[in-house]
């Protein structure tokens, strides 16, 4: 198995105006968390990944983020207590 930890992460918020603005998200007072996904290690070597998000209309940072009139999704977060022992 795999750990991987983030620090922060992006999005794009139109509030402003037609032209995106990446917000910068994070976890204050952590200084890590998860991002849940699912991974496959092939048998050449490679491997492939998928980051799970969740419907974001009623979360009150994440329902800002994104085109207007497109969905809006989040990543899944981990808060690191959970997986880092």
């Amino acid at each position: 198995m795999t750990e991987a930890a983030a620090h922060i992460v992006y999005e794009p918020n139109y509030e402003a105006g037609p032209k995106s603005t990446r917000y910068k998200i994070w976890l204050p007072g952590e200084p890590a968390f998860g991002i849940a996904g699912l991974w496959l290690d092939w048998p050449d070597g490679t491997f492939s990944f998928t980051m799970l998000t969740v419907n974001a209309d009623q979360h009150p940072v994440m329902k800002r983020m994104h085109a207007p009139g497109k969905e809006k999704r989040s990543v899944v977060i981990v808060p690191r207590l959970p997986w880092d022992h």
